[in-house]
């Protein structure tokens, strides 16, 4: 977009992905010292889950904003890109994975899954 003025550092979409991929990397993170620890204590479980509360429900809204506010603002612009509403089912389904390891306090499990869809 050549005529775009707006420095994309600042833009919130920008923020708002970098800062969920951040995320994602930090769970990563935590998922992987938590499944090589002999054993998790009950308090990293449920920490562990608190924050993943967070950032499932900070996903959802997320992804409503852009359905029902941003996606339909594009569209009178111009073509949707199909990939986008397709994305969110594909990240969905990878949250709802998450979320179930997480709930089970499957913390090994979770680890795997990270690394099976960085594949």
């Amino acid at each position: 977009m050549q005529d775009w003025t707006f420095p994309l550092e600042d833009d919130g979409l920008f923020k708002i992905h970098n800062a969920l991929r951040m995320d994602m990397s930090d769970f990563q993170d935590i998922a992987e010292r938590l499944s090589s620890t002999q054993e998790v204590q009950q308090w990293e479980k449920q920490a562990l889950a608190q924050v993943w509360s967070f950032f499932e429900n900070t996903v959802h809204e997320h992804h409503d904003n852009e359905e029902q506010i941003f996606f339909p603002w594009i569209a009178t612009r111009g073509e949707l890109p199909k990939r986008l509403a397709s994305d969110h089912v594909a990240l969905m389904e990878m949250l709802q994975e998450c979320a179930k390891q997480v709930n089970r306090a499957h913390v090994h499990g979770l680890f795997v899954y990270f690394h099976q869809t960085q594949t």
